[in-house]
């Protein structure tokens, strides 16, 4: 179950032109990874795990206030899937 949801969700990903595209699909519940203040985002697998993904840019773009301007974000670089225990 989790292989086919991780297949899903890497198309819906792909098929986004910007990060900010994936807010409006609710089953993804993009959102700011709570330890990492670097760009890094949580993209949900479902209840059991989550993508840790970062925009592939160096330094990522960022908005006036220093948040990320997911607008610009145009790919994502997936780190680690996080396992919920």
């Amino acid at each position: 179950m989790l292989a086919a949801t991780i297949r899903r969700r890497l198309c819906e990903i792909n098929a986004v032109t910007h990060l900010g595209e994936l807010r409006r699909l609710p089953s993804a519940r993009l959102r700011r990874h709570p330890a990492r203040d670097n760009g890094s985002m949580l993209i949900s697998l479902g209840p059991a795990a989550d993508f840790l993904v970062h925009p592939r840019d160096d330094p990522p773009p960022t908005l006036l206030d220093g948040g990320l301007d997911e607008f610009r974000v145009r790919t994502l670089v997936v780190l680690a899937i996080a396992i919920a225990s």
